[in-house]
């Protein structure tokens, strides 16, 4: 079995990039202190983009836990970010 962990590190990074956008939006403009802010999403990047050869081998050996842990945090990141982008 090959576990969920790398898929699960690139649905964690999503929810950190709505997390960071709806920080950037909460005072209305874009300045200085956002970038900084997103200069945070380096190493969450780089923790998804670390293994992602490896997410092509998990999907593919899911079980029906799996499937429903992932489907579950998929629901609650693509939300997120869904609701940052309004």
């Amino acid at each position: 079995m090959a576990g969920i962990e790398e898929t699960k590190e690139v649905i964690r990074f999503v929810q950190i990039l709505a997390e960071t956008i709806e920080v950037a939006k909460a005072d209305g403009s874009i300045d200085i202190f956002d970038a900084m802010s997103a200069i945070s999403l380096i190493s969450p990047l780089a923790a998804a983009g670390k293994g992602i050869s490896e997410i092509k081998a998990e999907l593919k050996d899911l079980d029906k836990e799996e499937v429903q842990e992932l489907l579950a945090l998929m629901q609650d990141a693509v939300a997120q970010l869904v609701q940052a982008l309004k």
